[in-house]
């Protein structure tokens, strides 16, 4: 954030280019580059966003859109938890506890995140988050949310292995089969991690452009159409990303009262946020 500040000229430097922090840091992060626009959400988009998620509002052309009720609760974790999209579909059934509480009182969660997963030539590859300080951390859930995901195992979530991916992917052509139209464009296999990429591409940017929040496209050359008219060369759209939903953390958390401080969940490695005090 200081260093988009520092970019719009909002202030004369940023403080963190003179730290240790600062010139240890070798590597950044997505979306730290100098045409960078971040999107971090308030509280009244992501609820439109996440009601278009859920089918509740008409998508741009009119039409109703696809309901994802289950990305829909994804959204709200990521924009809660501040977790990476890899580290989202490292999670497991088992990353999720559970504290003891007394008889009546809501539930309270925490998630663990232990590896990251990311798709690859087709292929699901198992990794480590991204630094050493990252990898298990815990992180605690709001008790709303809590409430929700205690629901959401109990009677959505159809597995009961605890290595199951905590947020399934969209279903495939042959698990598809057999299924009705509004099915089989909703259906989720549960049994693999949810791919971000494609989530952002068929569920996501739907949503986005329903609640009319800029979708990420990236810039087209002019071409010839058949008919002998030319369409014309757009530019690329910096629009909302699944990463600013981990920006959108940071916010929320800001606002939390007797928590430790954000980063010590969200671990920004770029200059998005400082590295967690000892």
């Amino acid at each position: 954030m200081l260093a988009y500040a520092n970019r719009k000229d909002a202030i004369e430097s940023n403080p963190i280019d003179k730290t240790e922090v600062s010139e240890s840091r070798s590597n950044h992060s997505t979306g730290d580059h100098d045409d960078f626009e971040p999107h971090p959400l308030t509280a009244v988009q992501l609820g439109a966003l996440c009601a278009a998620l859920r089918g509740e509002l008409p998508g741009r052309d009119g039409q109703p859109l696809s309901a994802y009720p289950v990305y829909a609760l994804m959204v709200e974790f990521m924009a809660n938890t501040g977790l990476r999209a890899s580290e989202v579909a490292g999670l497991e059934i088992a990353d999720v506890t559970f504290a003891p509480t007394l008889a009546g009182q809501p539930p309270k969660a925490s998630v663990r995140v232990n590896r990251t997963k990311r798709r690859s030539g087709g292929q699901w590859a198992t990794g480590t988050p991204k630094s050493k300080r990252s990898a298990g951390r815990l992180v605690p859930l709001p008790g709303w949310l809590a409430v929700k995901l205690a629901d959401y195992l109990a009677n959505v979530h159809p597995s009961t292995d605890p290595a199951a991916p905590l947020w399934p992917s969209r279903a495939d052509q042959s698990a598809r089969a057999g299924q009705s139209a509004g099915q089989w464009r909703t259906a989720l296999d549960w049994s693999v991690p949810v791919e971000l990429g494609t989530f952002y591409r068929n569920a996501f940017a739907h949503a986005l452009a329903a609640v009319g929040l800029p979708v990420t496209t990236p810039a087209k050359p002019a071409r010839e159409r058949r008919d002998g008219t030319t369409e014309l060369a757009t530019e690329a759209v910096a629009g909302v990303r699944l990463h600013d939903l981990r920006l959108t953390a940071y916010g929320i958390r800001q606002r939390w009262r007797g928590y430790r401080p954000v980063w010590a969940w969200c671990r920004f490695r770029d200059g998005w946020a400082t590295r967690s005090p000892r």
